[in-house]
């Protein structure tokens, strides 16, 4: 799979109409490959805006990029809402979800994104003490509803989908700390620079696959998604 993380600056005068301009992107669950899209504010830079998307494989994403992209773009008339873009795209090398990629997305009020760059020649341990370490140990704590490890070259992105804020909260006071010491001398070999967000989910950002729309049909359950029938 691929996930893509864009972060994107607004000022606070227009959070308003950047929010309702991506409450427009609902016309991407048509296309071939896609898997979802969430997003939301930051928890200490309220003008920070993060989006995270799935794609099945690069082909399809860059179908998309080519074809789709900029009349969905152009529609919206989001390019004026914001300051500033960032946009990375990470082959997903590792992922735990304690349920399906659909329920994640209804479920997470909030999302922890940590922006890994590590030693070339290092990557691998890396990769080994997340598989082993972190994807296992996170993944376990309460609220946790999943995890996701996407790399590009030696950079990686770490992240982790939850609940609750408060379960968040409880993870980092109680075993985020003690997990930290059993890891960092190792890290500190091999990791150059690491940097983290924590996002508060924007329900109504969320974009799930259209073969994901037609079975909430079936199942009758708009309300709780904020899906209308005309959309």
């Amino acid at each position: 799979m691929l996930l893509k993380f864009i972060q994107c600056h607004v000022k606070i005068s227009n959070k308003n109409a950047f929010s309702k301009a991506q409450q427009k992107w609902k016309e991407i669950r048509k296309s071939k490959g896609f898997k979802g899209q969430i997003g939301g504010w930051g928890d200490r830079d309220r003008g920070q805006a993060t989006i995270l998307s799935l794609w099945d494989t690069e082909e399809n994403y860059q179908t998309f990029m080519k074809e789709k992209h900029d009349p969905i773009y152009d529609k919206t008339k989001q390019k004026d809402t914001f300051q500033s873009m960032e946009v990375q795209t990470f082959q997903v090398i590792k992922h735990s979800m304690n349920t399906d990629i659909d329920k994640v997305w209804k479920e997470a009020s909030v999302v922890q994104a940590i922006l890994c760059k590590v030693v070339p020649e290092q990557a691998h341990r890396f990769i080994e003490t997340q598989e082993k370490m972190v994807v296992p140990n996170v993944s376990s704590f309460e609220g946790v509803l999943g995890m996701c490890l996407g790399r590009k070259d030696h950079t990686f992105l770490v992240i982790s989908f939850w609940d609750r804020m408060v379960n968040h909260e409880n993870y980092m006071l109680h075993a985020f700390q003690h997990f930290r010491e059993q890891t960092e001398s190792e890290s500190e070999q091999y990791l150059t620079h690491a940097k983290g967000s924590l996002l508060h989910i924007e329900k109504k950002w969320i974009v799930n696959p259209k073969k994901y729309i037609r079975k909430l049909r079936n199942l009758n359950i708009y309300s709780s998604l904020d899906i209308k029938k005309n959309k």
